[in-house]
């Protein structure tokens, strides 16, 4: 039952956010959170929500942190941690 939930809930983001019914923000959010609440898991789903947060937060500061422009991403690293201007980085790294 819990699989058969899973795949609804992705059937049903793939399906709100290629025909724009909802902006891909609200719903990788809202959609999930309605799945959770179906599953009948309640008061857990907060639970969730903060574990999911404290797993995923060190990548989002990866990105944040190394994103001034796509070359960063060809060298596989970034030696910049910020950038006032970030085309005058892009320009020195295609230099």
């Amino acid at each position: 039952m819990l699989a058969l939930l899973g795949l609804a809930t992705i059937i049903v983001l793939l399906v709100a956010i290629m025909f724009n019914k909802m902006s891909a923000l609200v719903a990788l959010i809202a959609v999930p959170i309605i799945a959770a609440l179906i599953g009948v898991f309640g008061l857990e789903t907060g639970k969730f929500i903060v574990d999911g947060i404290w797993s995923i937060a060190p990548f989002a500061a990866m990105f944040i942190w190394c994103s001034p422009c796509s070359s960063c991403a060809r060298r596989q690293s970034c030696s910049v941690s910020f950038h006032s201007d970030p085309s005058s980085h892009c320009k020195e790294i295609m230099s």
